[in-house]
């Protein structure tokens, strides 16, 4: 069962946390969505998220109007001078969010899965919680002072298939200095069924004795190296083509998974039946492995026309490459966004709030290539492979 939590980030917030960990137990999990707030909470990282940061405050979410960012931006460090403000400042945010961006919000709760969102917690919750229920299907909206004795609630929905097997390729050129973490990130996944495809692009540092060094001791790795230079879709494609998985995903050799990425992403794609790929937040890292403890927040898959929405944290079924094939070679540096908007016109897409990826802020990465290349960040038009 997952209970999703909302609170105006007060001390509220304790008292809110401490029943639902009662009830719960281990047997789910509880994902406490602060309106805004700066009290800490007794609840994992990546369990704990500020909706102002979900709305606005992420470099992925640009089309807010600049006025209404700053605004919100200045109200947050208003809030850090004079904590007495948290309060009446939460408060002002959750009922213009309830009036001006509703149908954001629905999609944002939708992304966590809930089973229960509890409501009860902020004032005068019940015409929202009656306006909710309509909304989130499958979902049990609490409001109101009185505590439920027993919520209902039917989970059956949820499924796991430990036997689907994960396909992850990992092209990588010159990139011995992080590959190390990357490859460990990737066979160290509480998901044991799976193959890790290095796709060796004629490296010309030490690559290739670290790939021979990982094939020799995991026989989940499938080492390929490349007669020429293809760059990063070609290496792509021919990683894929040597797949096996139902499911199917690539990284990259400075970024690394959270432990638990594969599971929760399988977990997905096993309970929804017509989604054909799900994506999820991440967090930065620096070149020395430092973590930002920011959560990058991605938008919903029906922006993905206007931006790159789906991120470097992804899963998708054997069956959406089977059908879209592979990515276009001439779209170099933005093959992803052109794969995902073929995918999109035939595949539903979901997104998750939860942090299971390490993406890393480096100079070298193709991040940084693109900047140097700004006519290629949002191409005008995307031409399809022959």
């Amino acid at each position: 069962m997952n209970v999703l939590l909302v609170t105006l980030g007060t001390k509220a917030n304790s008292d809110a946390v401490d029943f639902w960990r009662t009830r719960l137990g281990d047997r789910g999990e509880l994902f406490v969505l602060r309106v805004c707030g700066m009290e800490q909470s007794r609840v994992a990282d990546d369990y704990l998220h500020d909706l102002d940061q979900i709305l606005f405050f992420t470099e992925y979410r640009r089309w807010p109007k600049k006025a209404l960012e700053i605004s919100f931006r200045n109200l947050g460090r208003l809030r850090q001078l004079i904590p007495q403000l948290t309060y009446p400042c939460s408060l002002l945010l959750w009922n213009g969010v309830l009036r001006f961006r509703w149908r954001e919000l629905v999609c944002d709760l939708q992304s966590f899965e809930p089973d229960v969102v509890d409501l009860r917690w902020i004032p005068e919750s019940v015409t929202s919680a009656l306006r909710l229920s309509g909304e989130l299907r499958g979902a049990t909206v609490v409001s109101g002072v009185e505590v439920p004795s027993k919520v209902e609630f039917n989970d059956s929905w949820r499924k796991y298939d430990r036997s689907l097997k994960v396909s992850i390729v990992l092209p990588v050129y010159n990139g011995a200095h992080y590959l190390h973490e990357s490859i460990e990130s990737c066979l160290n996944q509480t998901h044991r069924n799976l193959e890790l495809l290095l796709v060796d692009d004629c490296s010309t540092d030490q690559t290739p004795e670290i790939i021979k060094e990982y094939a020799e001791s995991d026989d989940r790795i499938i080492s390929i190296r490349n007669e020429s230079n293809l760059h990063l879709p070609g290496s792509l494609n021919v990683g894929f083509r040597y797949s096996t998985g139902h499911l199917l995903t690539w990284t990259s050799d400075d970024n690394w998974y959270a432990p638990g990425a594969i599971e929760a992403l399988a977990r997905q794609i096993s309970s929804t039946p017509d989604v054909g790929l799900v994506y999820s937040a991440f967090r930065h890292i620096d070149e020395r492995g430092r973590v930002d403890p920011r959560i990058v927040y991605l938008p919903p898959p029906s922006l993905l026309p206007f931006v790159n929405s789906v991120g470097p944290s992804f899963l998708y079924r054997r069956e959406v490459y089977e059908t879209i094939g592979d990515y276009n070679e001439k779209a170099e540096y933005r093959e992803d966004y052109e794969y995902w908007l073929r995918v999109s016109k035939q595949f539903r897409l979901k997104r998750i709030h939860i942090p299971l990826y390490y993406y890393r802020r480096n100079p070298e990465s193709m991040t940084a290539k693109m900047k140097a290349h700004p006519e290629i960040v949002r191409p005008s038009k995307i031409h399809r492979p022959s």
